[in-house]
Parts: structure tokens; C-alpha cells; sequence
């Protein structure tokens, strides 16, 4: 058995030492993985308000389109994140939808997807590490990221997104890293996908990790003693690099255009300035007068404090914010290996590393909306860099002189990679535990979800309309009116009660569909065909 064991581990190491094969073999697991566990466990079914919007984005652009028309019953089916003037669409950058409508033209499904960009990112990190450390502690890097989120997290069992925005990350910083080492044509390019993904991921936080880039490689091009000449650099790397950016920035401008009918406002502004008092950042006042389409639109806003009250949370945002990040993407047992960063001080690109990490975590202290750890996905390769190196340092222990040193290195490394394994393994294991076998039957005054009522729905004949009301104190966070790209062709349409007269003018436009009621509360839930 140990022979079998050390030949495993030699074969490994003479695979991972060839960089393109590394990189297929972890973009390969980083998409299988993560597939066969959801197509095993079911399909992830979009469930918060930004899931939905994503699904929507999906649905159009594989539809071919950038937008949707407004419809012209659109104050039924105005929900949370959800734009329907000057058009129907997803407020959100178009990044995230392009990857999951690939999957949906690709597979019939958006789910794929979500693997198709874990995948990629599991691809850019190894490629990410490699310029950074050596080829074999970036596969060991890579196989981490893939163990611990890249099969069973949020970012690979969801929509909400944080991949892609990662894998931006990893092709900005790994480009960046290449250039600045030997400037080349293609370093040059993936550093520019990096920035344009970004840009159409997280662009906020994106910028700010771009900014120490930006200045390092502004004193290499004109004031470092390079061996490289300046038309060198200009060649290989700005002009490449440039034609990207303007590519990429230019279909920003389009997309924009058509969702908006303005080259320079995104949709994410558009949405924020009508349905959204709170402000972006804390300095900034709140939006006095805000018309809100429905109820529930209202209430979405209610939940985010006052900007008072955000401001003080200024002073303790930074330790969250790396709680959270280094939890999710390393576990509780793997993260201390970070209590090694003071150790990385010593090397000049670690140095710059950390600077980029402890950047961004500062000023998105300064955001009303910092909590989710998607937030800081653009610094995701760099969290596992360190990691990475820590690993490594240990590793040079265990080879080191004093036998003692030698012994205390080689069990701590160990108990913590066979800690951490066991577990995430345990974590899968409860996902495989819960697997749901059958949709439950839609029986009227007992609890049931959106999922359940779909199936019941979809295996009735004809079309459907549910009009959703919702009692006092239902949870905000449980939204059910969401429909597809083209409302009016879809099976069943989801829309919120109006009104007498607004209800009876919805009734009459959907006059060849089956009318349904659905009252949502706390305890029950009451579905009934809605009678003439």
C-alpha cells in the first residue's frame, strides 16, 4: 500500500511540473466536480433576489438578445433587482449571464454554467499560481481552491455568482506577473481578459485591485533599468493589452446603450436610482423620494440600515470582511496557515500581494453593502497564494536540519491536510445525505415552495397566470414573482396583485390562460384557481 502511495505521489509530481497539462487536468476537475454532484443532488434552483436576476440575464442573452421590451402590464411583475424601464433586464454587469447562458446553449440549462465558470476558474488560478510560486505548489493550490469551493459552496451550487469575477481576478494577476517578468503577446492579453471580466463581474472591487498593478507597471514601463526596451514593451504588451481593453470597453458602452439608452450609465446605476435609498458608500447622503413600484420593493429597501448606522460599522468592517473571505475560501482549519503573512513580508511581489488583498478589503470598508463574500472575489487568487507559500515554508521546515524542527513541521502539515479533507468530505457527505428524491405534492394551507408549485404547475396542460399576494410579515427575502425573458411566451407567469382594476386588465391580457391565486404567510399557503 505505501508503495502504491509513493507512486502515486511520484506520478503526480512529474504531471504537475508540466504547467499546460496542469492547468487542463484542474480546469477539467473544476468543471466535473462540481457538475456531478449538482446533476447528482438535482439542478440548483435559483432562490434569492440576485439568482434570479442572473437566470433572467441568462435567459436573454442565449435568447440572442442584450435586452427585453417592457411589457406593458410591467408594474405586476416589478421585483427586486429586476429593471422594466427604460428596459426588461438584470441590473446587474453582464458577466455572471454570459458564462451561465453558455451553459443554458450549451446544455438547455444555466446550471452548467455555473460549473463551466468554476472550471475556469479552477484553470486561471493554477495558471495564476504558476507565475507566482513553483508549478507544483500551484497545482497543490489549485486542488484546495477545487476541495473546499469548487465542488460543494455557493459559488459552484448557485447563481449568485463569484467565479467568474475570481477567475478575472486570476487572469489580471497572473498576466500581470508574466509581463512584468518577460513581456509577451499572450501574458499581455489574459491580463486584459482579466480587466474586462472584472469589469463586467465586479467593477467596483475590481478597480481597486487593478490600482498597485497599475502603478508597478507604470514605473516598469518608464523608469525601471529593464534588460527590455521601451517599443518592446509597447509592442508586446500596451499595444495587445490596449486593442482588448477597447474591444471590451466598447461592447461595455453598446450593452449599456441598450439596456439603459445611455453609453456611460449601467443598469446597476439605473436600478439604484429608483428603488434604492440606501447609498452605495457611507459618505454619500441617501436618496430622498424614492417611488417605489410595489410593496415588496419597498420593503427590500427597509432591511438595509440607515447610513448612520453603517458608518459606525466602519471601524469593524475590515476584520469581517477577512473573516469571511478566508473562511469560505480556505475552512476554518486550512486559514491558519494565513498567521504566515508576516513571514511573506521578505519578498517583494508577496509584499505587493498583500498590499493589493489589504487594499481592497479597506475600501470596500467604506461600501454600505460589503457582506457577502462574493464581494471580494477579485482577490480570491491571492488569498490562495498565500496559502500556498505557507505550505511551502512548511514544507521547507520538515526538510530542514534540526531533527526536531524536522519532525514538529512534517505532523502539522499533515494533520492539516488530513483535517481540512476530512472536513469538506463531511460537508459533501451531508449534501449527498439531503439529496431530495421526489417534489412534494402542492396541497392547499400547508407550506410549500415556489419549485413545488412550478412542477405541479408545468404538469397541468395548457398555460398558466399566478397572481401573488403576500400577508404582513412574510419574509422579504422569499420573492416569487420572477419570470423569464419573454414573459408573455413562457408557461407559467408569476405577477403581484394590484388592484381591482389592474388585476381585471392583467385577467383580461391573459385571457387564454389558466387563473390562479396564491396567498403567501408565515405559517401556510393558499393556492386557488381565481374565478371570474
Amino acid at each position: 500500500m505505501s508503495d502504491l502511495i509513493r507512486k502515486t505521489v511520484r506520478c503526480w509530481q512529474r504531471g504537475s511540473q508540466h504547467q499546460v497539462l496542469s492547468i487542463g487536468a484542474c480546469g477539467i476537475l473544476g468543471c466535473l466536480l462540481p457538475a456531478a454532484l449538482g446533476i447528482f443532488t438535482d439542478f440548483p434552483e435559483p432562490l434569492g433576489h440576485d439568482e434570479h436576476a442572473y437566470v433572467l440575464q441568462a435567459d436573454t442573452f442565449s435568447q440572442g438578445r442584450l435586452t427585453n421590451p417592457t411589457h406593458p402590464l410591467w408594474l405586476h411583475f416589478a421585483s427586486p433587482h429586476i429593471l422594466h424601464e427604460p428596459t426588461y433586464c438584470s441590473k446587474f454587469p453582464p458577466g455572471q449571464g454570459l458564462v451561465l447562458a453558455a451553459g443554458q446553449w450549451l446544455g438547455g440549462h444555466p446550471a452548467y454554467g455555473i460549473w463551466l465558470g468554476s472550471g475556469l476558474f479552477a484553470a486561471s488560478l493554477c495558471w495564476m499560481l504558476q507565475a507566482w510560486t513553483r508549478p507544483r505548489w500551484a497545482t497543490v493550490g489549485t486542488l484546495l481552491m477545487i476541495l473546499n469551493i469548487g465542488i460543494n459552496s455557493y459559488w459552484s451550487q448557485s447563481y449568485w455568482g463569484g467565479m467568474v469575477a475570481a477567475a478575472g481576478g486570476a487572469f489580471f494577476f497572473g498576466g500581470f506577473r508574466r509581463t512584468i517578468k518577460r513581456p509577451q503577446v499572450g501574458s499581455a492579453v489574459l491580463m486584459a481578459v482579466g480587466v474586462i471580466t472584472l469589469a463586467n463581474t465586479r467593477p467596483f472591487e475590481g478597480a481597486v485591485v487593478t490600482v498597485p498593478a497599475i502603478v508597478v507597471f507604470a514605473y516598469w514601463m518608464f523608469w525601471s533599468g529593464s534588460l527590455h526596451s521601451f517599443s518592446e514593451k509597447m509592442y508586446r504588451t500596451v499595444l495587445p493589452g490596449g486593442i482588448v481593453v477597447g474591444l471590451g470597453a466598447a461592447s461595455m458602452l453598446a450593452y449599456n446603450h441598450s439596456t439603459t439608452g445611455d453609453f456611460c450609465t449601467m443598469p446597476y446605476t439605473v436600478y439604484h436610482q429608483k428603488y434604492f435609498s440606501a447609498p452605495l458608500f457611507v459618505f454619500q447622503q441617501e436618496n430622498q423620494g424614492i417611488q417605489f413600484a410595489n410593496a415588496r420593493l419597498k420593503r427590500v429597501d427597509e432591511t438595509y440600515p440607515p447610513r448612520e448606522v453603517r458608518a459606525l460599522d466602519f471601524f469593524y468592517a475590515p476584520r469581517g470582511i477577512i473573516q469571511k473571505q478566508t473562511v469560505f475560501l480556505l475552512g476554518n482549519i486550512i486559514t491558519v496557515t494565513l498567521l504566515f503573512i508576516p513571514w511573506m513580508l521578505g519578498e517583494r511581489w508577496l509584499r505587493f500581494a498583500i498590499i493589493s488583498w489589504a487594499l481592497l478589503i479597506v475600501i470596500m470598508s467604506f461600501a454600505n453593502f460589503h457582506g457577502a463574500v462574493h464581494y471580494s472575489a477579485p482577490t480570491s487568487c491571492l488569498v490562495y497564494l498565500f496559502v500556498v507559500e505557507a505550505l511551502r515554508r512548511l514544507h521547507i521546515l520538515r526538510r530542514g536540519e534540526s531533527p526536531s524542527l524536522r519532525i514538529k513541521a512534517r505532523y502539522l502539515l499533515t494533520s492539516l491536510l488530513a483535517l481540512w479533507v476530512m472536513w469538506d468530505g463531511v460537508a459533501i457527505l451531508r449534501q449527498l445525505k439531503h439529496t431530495p428524491t421526489a417534489v412534494p405534492k402542492v396541497v392547499e394551507g400547508q407550506r410549500f415552495s415556489r419549485r413545488q408549485l412550478m412542477h405541479h404547475l408545468s404538469n397541468l396542460s395548457g398555460q398558466h397566470l399566478v397572481v401573488v399576494t403576500y400577508a404582513q410579515g412574510y419574509s422579504v427575502h422569499d420573492e416569487w414573482v420572477y419570470n423569464q425573458a419573454d414573459i408573455d411566451q413562457q408557461k407559467i407567469v408569476w405577477a403581484h396583485a394590484r388592484g381591482t382594476n389592474a388585476n381585471q386588465k392583467l385577467r383580461i391580457h391573459y385571457a387564454d390562460r389558466s387563473a390562479w391565486r396564491l396567498h403567501l404567510s408565515p405559517t401556510a399557503t393558499t393556492f386557488q384557481r381565481w374565478e371570474e
